[in-house]
This record gives C-alpha cells, structure tokens and sequence, in this order.
C-alpha cells in the first residue's frame, strides 16, 4: 500500500536563494521480511546415511540429539544422503498443477504518513501562510540556526495550482496529486520535514515529485536535497539530490521531477524524519 505525499514549493523570496517550486508526491510503503526454514522429507529412506555439510566443509557436520550443531542466518547446509534400501510409497505425492496460498505471505504495510499532497488547510484562492501546528503531518525549522526565534520559522507556504501570481507566473498548473503544494521555503529558507513510526530492519520504498519554479523567461533550475534519518537529528541522511528546471511559458509544458527509492531502516530506529531542504 502506498501513502500520497504532496507537492512543495520553495520561496520566492529566501533571500541569497533562487525560488523553486518542489511538489513530493511521496508513495511509501513499509515491507517486513518473513524466514521460514524447509523441511527435507526423508521418510523414504529406510536403510542409509545422511550427512549435512555447512557452508562447503568437506568433514560432516552432524550433531547428535545430545549435542546439537550450532548454525548461523545466511549458512548454506548440503545435506548427503546415502541410503541401501527405500520405500517409494513414502515419497510425497505428485500434484500436476500445484497451487499455493499467497494470502499468508508478508505483505507491505502503509507507512502512516499524513497530509501527503497537502490539501490540507485549504488555500484559497491561490496562496496561504499557515503556522506549522495547524498544517496536520508536517513541520518546518529554519536552515539557518540565526533564524531559530524568528516568528516566520514556523510558518508553512501552501500553494494552489493553475494561479498566476500578481505579478510573475510562477505557480504550477498542475500537480501530480490534489490541486495543493506546499512551498518548500515559506518567509525564510528552511527544511520542511514529517516524522513516522518505523520498525528497524524493514525497507521503506517512497516516491516523491520536485518541481522548478516558473518565475524567469529564460528558464529556471531548482535543487531540493532529500533525506532520511532518526528523528531529532538534524544532519546527514542525503538520500537524494533533486534537480529540476522550469520555463516560464508555454505553461502547458510544466513538468514535475519523478523521484523513488528504497531505504532500510537501521537498527534502533523507531522514528524516522523525511525531511526536504
């Protein structure tokens, strides 16, 4: 199953920073990996030896019921087996078109990721500046630690798309998902980020789009790092580096970055941060 995540846009007006529009379309699912041993099936064999060889030893390695044979993940056991006499009546039996029950197998499960698209609250008519704790799922902090108790660093730009602005036509005609994106950078550069519940050693698959602005003639080229860490920390993690460009008109020729990827979750890690700067 796969979660929607939104559109982003970063702001215009970051100063000692181009303006770029990002719209993350994020689909991510979390898969839990299942091991269940296999059975040899020797009840066939009446009169014989069987020997097990671990990892490509040339001496066998067979334990006993007193004293068994310590095995790790991941070893690869060859099993010998000699026999004098059989009975084929034991041997399984056949089946011409076999047919297995897919429903009991690990399945991924939708990581619970909110307000993907950010339809929510809604803009109308074009923009909106909102603080972070009325935006559901996401939060925002400033790039620059000097901006830390400015007013502005909890402030989150949603835009809608197909407006023109008053005067630049920068904001995008389309959208991926919704009719909703967030800016990336509101009044001042910062990262825009959603902490989610994760369970360690499972695999995380998102998708996400990242779009340029459209506010020169000439064309426009937007960067939008992407990453994936612990949360609380506030450093590291690059998974992505997204760069996208943009021309003014025609506007029917806006296109959206497409972006995926596969991250395993580390060790320990019950809380992960998607994080877009």
């Amino acid at each position: 199953m796969n979660t929607k995540a939104s559109m982003m846009k970063t702001k215009h007006g970051a100063k000692g920073k181009s303006g770029r529009i990002i719209s993350l379309l994020l689909l991510i699912s979390l898969m839990t990996s299942m091991i269940q041993p296999a059975l040899p099936v020797l009840a066939a064999v009446t009169d014989g030896v069987k020997n097990a060889y671990i990892n490509g030893s040339k001496t066998a390695q067979n334990g006993s019921a007193d004293n068994y044979q310590k095995v790790s993940l991941n070893d690869t056991i060859t099993y010998e087996i000699k026999f004098n006499k059989w009975d084929p009546s034991a041997l399984p039996k056949r089946v011409p078109n076999p047919t297995f029950d897919t429903t009991k197998l690990p399945k991924p499960k939708e990581v619970d990721f909110k307000n993907g698209s950010f339809e929510q609250p809604q803009v109308n008519p074009a923009v909106s500046f909102h603080h972070q704790k009325d935006v559901p799922g996401w939060s925002t902090r400033p790039t620059k630690t000097i901006n830390n108790n400015n007013p502005d660093a909890d402030m989150i730009e949603i835009q809608k798309v197909g407006v023109y602005d008053l005067f630049q036509h920068e904001f995008a005609p389309k959208a991926p998902n919704g009719t909703q994106y967030a800016e990336l950078n509101a009044h001042l550069e910062g990262t825009l980020f959603q902490v989610v519940n994760t369970v360690p050693g499972t695999k995380i698959y998102y998708e996400f789009y990242h779009g340029a602005r459209m506010h020169l003639v000439t064309g426009n080229k937007d960067i939008m790092n992407f990453y994936l860490r612990k949360k609380g920390v506030t450093s590291g993690g690059l998974q992505l580096v997204c760069t996208d460009y943009a021309n003014q008109e025609p506007r029917n020729s806006y296109k959206w970055g497409h972006y995926t990827g596969v991250y395993t979750v580390p060790a320990g890690q019950l809380e992960t941060e998607f994080a877009f700067e």
